[in-house]
């Protein structure tokens, strides 16, 4: 599962299970941070004098208790950057996952592509590699989730949503007539009850804590509380839903014969 604010590890690790063919991956296109970056401390280029004299001035300013001199700043510099086994970069197109799902933001162009000086997307060769035999069957995944997501009330709110976010982006304008004013307020009330009346609903998923995490969430009321607003957070959602809807269509459809092709495999 991946959306907009997948970045960096996550893509990597999304982008070489897609490729090799051992994953589908479902959600929204991610983030699309394919460099790495290292600081670099200034201080180590100051002259040993007027470092000295720049801690004393540091000093005399903040007073007593104005905190230690941490020195004068980094240089943030891109050293590196990522490559997916098929060549392409997830610099800026980031992963775009197999079966796509609504999302709010969907409309924006979010990520790394909103920075102006971002490195641009490229393309070396590819690496040798050999997909994995039982790759799933993407298309048949693809089209049976999209006709639960059509029919699937709550995502057809995330989707209206997500259209209106994108109008307020592009139209960032208020009106200042009362009467049109409580009018658009009431329609985004109208929204937002629709979402609570959807949420209270809930799924016909089942969440259990593994048995081995049972003595940390069990350590005082808390924790015990804390978990359980997770586990009910867990049930109301829709994207977990659909995307175990997925696994679920995926693992009937998995050959009789998967783990032996995978044994001669490795």
């Amino acid at each position: 599962m991946i959306n907009g604010g997948s970045a960096s590890a996550s893509e990597i690790m999304a982008a070489a299970m897609q490729d090799y063919g051992r994953a589908v991956i479902v959600g929204s296109r991610s983030y699309g941070k394919g460099t790495v970056q290292k600081l670099i401390p200034l201080d180590e280029f100051v002259n040993h004098s007027i470092k000295e004299k720049l801690i004393l001035a540091y000093n005399k300013a903040k007073g007593a208790d104005g905190g230690t001199y941490d020195g004068i700043g980094s240089l943030k510099l891109t050293i590196q950057k990522f490559y997916r086994i098929n060549g392409g970069s997830t610099q800026l197109k980031g992963v775009t996952p197999d079966i796509p799902l609504p999302d709010t933001y969907e409309y924006l162009d979010m990520g790394e592509r909103q920075n102006e000086s971002a490195l641009p997307w490229d393309k070396i060769d590819p690496a040798k590699f050999t997909p994995w035999k039982s790759q799933p069957p993407i298309a048949a995944l693809k089209a049976d989730s999209k006709k639960r997501v059509a029919g699937d009330e709550t995502f057809k709110i995330v989707k209206m949503t997500g259209e209106k976010v994108k109008e307020q982006h592009d139209h960032n304008i208020a009106p200042l007539n009362l009467k049109a004013f409580e009018a658009k307020k009431k329609e985004s009330e109208a929204l937002s009850e629709k979402v609570n009346r959807l949420d209270s609903l809930g799924s016909p998923l089942i969440v259990k804590n593994l048995k081995v995490d049972l003595p940390k969430v069990n350590i005082d009321t808390a924790s015990k509380v804390k978990n359980q607003d997770w586990l009910k957070a867990l049930k109301k959602d829709v994207y977990i839903y659909e995307t175990t809807n997925v696994l679920k269509d995926w693992i009937s459809q998995m050959p009789q014969n998967i783990n032996e092709e995978n044994e001669e495999q490795h």
